[in-house]
């Protein structure tokens, strides 16, 4: 296996949540919605999600917003997508966005 980290960055998000409660809100979501698929269609899940600064053994404060995404990907797999569901998309947005990772 090998491992792929994507960073990601969480722009907005609803003020009214607390810093527990977002964290836990994206966490969620990034574990339900992102995947990792091959040129050969293997799917692979979210592996794990962590604060960034946490990910460089830094004290993780008030930052909620940078988050390490990590899969395990079989030795073999070539070609990879990152995969991003839209679990809601309102009239003309997407249902999957596709941000081709190479490897």
């Amino acid at each position: 296996m090998k491992g792929i980290v994507v960073f990601v960055y969480w722009e907005r998000l609803g003020g009214d949540l607390d810093a527990q409660r977002r964290w836990l809100f994206i966490e969620s979501f990034i574990e339900r919605q992102f995947s990792v698929v091959d040129a050969a269609g293997r799917r692979t899940e979210v592996s794990g999600v962590l604060p960034e600064r946490l990910f460089y053994m830094e004290e993780p404060g008030p930052s909620w917003r940078d988050s390490v995404v990590v899969f395990y990907v079989p030795d073999e797999s070539r070609g990879l997508t990152l995969l991003v569901e839209n679990p809601e998309p309102r009239k003309g947005q997407v249902s999957v966005t596709a941000v081709p990772l190479g490897m």
